[in-house]
């Protein structure tokens, strides 16, 4: 955005200082034109009258007319227009190749802040694609909603994290209504996919500290769920000896005698991104169960990623899918796109078979 160069003011303020200067021979001289006459049936080219011989006249880049009056008229003709009210432009600004006649024409283009309303020249653009919003300057200094992670003027929970008020209308507090969508997600994934498990999972509404002490390995603001699985391992050791009891020979068995399987998920989380992250970690305990061995985070975590951009898609919420798309973290993100590249080139049941390269038996 500039300012332009006020041209039309400059030119009528020399026309008005302008004094007819002593009749030469005949011909009535101006200072400031290179050629000022008097002839039969000229005509003013702004208002079409004849302009009667020994008048005063002006020519301006070879157009004759009658009166300075004539002229600012013609003038006025050739400016640009604004793109706001259309009036001639006689000063003002240029945006993107448009003019603008003063400040609040220019102001209706500004955008809009989605937080305070305001219309402003300068912000911040958050978020990707279709689901990116524009913030004021000042907005966009808020905290920012652990949900969206856009800029917050809404609650501070108890924990410290900060929510939203349009996250806040959906946000699951309740124990029951966690349990019920857990159960939902469950046989959603069992339906479209056949992911399933019999595990008993118990399902632990938690803040962010409870989150952390339960976490190996915890980020702050970026983890909103973990599966835990515990077991019980008992180990059984038989000696042997032969009659005489001086061979012997011993044999020593293991067995799982415990398993536990939980998840725990952040409190007031928004109902479609609840079940966005239990899908993610109900995809971890379909992979314990089936491929208990896998150790490598990249596929773990890449794995537990497409299960969920996939629930997100068969709800019709892929643009919850940018994040994953964008995600630049090296388990999560190039986790997620390595997994839906390999379905892309060899099908979702091919899957089995990289498993299984990566499922070793530890040593």
């Amino acid at each position: 955005m500039r300012s332009f160069f006020n041209f039309a003011a400059l030119l009528l303020n020399l026309f008005a200082g302008l004094r007819p200067l002593p009749a030469i021979g005949g011909v009535l001289a101006l200072g400031l034109l290179p050629l000022a006459v008097f002839a039969a049936q000229l005509r003013c080219a702004e208002c079409g009258k004849n302009i009667p011989p020994k008048s005063q006249y002006y020519t301006v880049q070879g157009r004759v007319f009658c009166s300075q009056s004539c002229y600012k008229k013609f003038f006025e003709k050739t400016l640009p227009k604004c793109a706001t009210c259309g009036k001639s432009c006689n000063g003002g600004f240029q945006s993107n190749g448009k003019y603008y006649c003063s400040q609040e024409c220019l102001s209706k283009i500004w955008p809009v802040c989605s937080l305070c309303g305001k219309r402003v020249p300068k912000g911040a653009l958050m978020g990707e694609g279709g689901a990116s919003k524009f913030f004021c300057e000042d907005c966009a200094k808020l905290p920012r909603c652990f949900a969206c992670q856009m800029p917050s003027k809404g609650i501070e929970l108890p924990d410290g994290r900060h929510l939203c008020y349009s996250c806040q209308e959906t946000a699951v507090a309740d124990q029951a209504l966690a349990s019920r969508t857990m159960d939902e997600v469950r046989a959603r994934m069992d339906e479209v996919f056949g992911l399933n498990t019999k595990h008993k999972i118990v399902l632990h509404l938690s803040d962010s500290n409870e989150l952390k002490r339960n976490s190996a390995n915890y980020s702050p603001g970026l983890e909103l769920g973990l599966f835990c699985y515990k077991a019980t391992i008992e180990t059984v050791t038989t000696v042997r000896s032969n009659a005489i009891g001086k061979k012997k020979s011993s044999e020593t068995q293991s067995s799982v005698t415990e398993q536990q399987y939980s998840i725990y998920v952040l409190d007031n989380i928004p109902k479609d991104k609840l079940c966005e992250v239990l899908a993610h970690e109900l995809a971890h305990d379909w992979m314990q169960e089936y491929y208990p061995n896998i150790s490598d985070l990249k596929i773990k975590e890449g794995w537990a990623e497409y299960v969920a951009a996939q629930m997100n898609k068969s709800a019709g919420r892929e643009e919850f899918n940018r994040r994953m798309e964008k995600n630049p973290d090296p388990n999560y993100g190039d986790g997620y796109r390595m997994i839906r590249d390999y379905v892309a080139k060899h099908g979702f049941t091919k899957l089995s078979d990289l498993f299984m390269e990566y499922n070793k038996t530890p040593q």
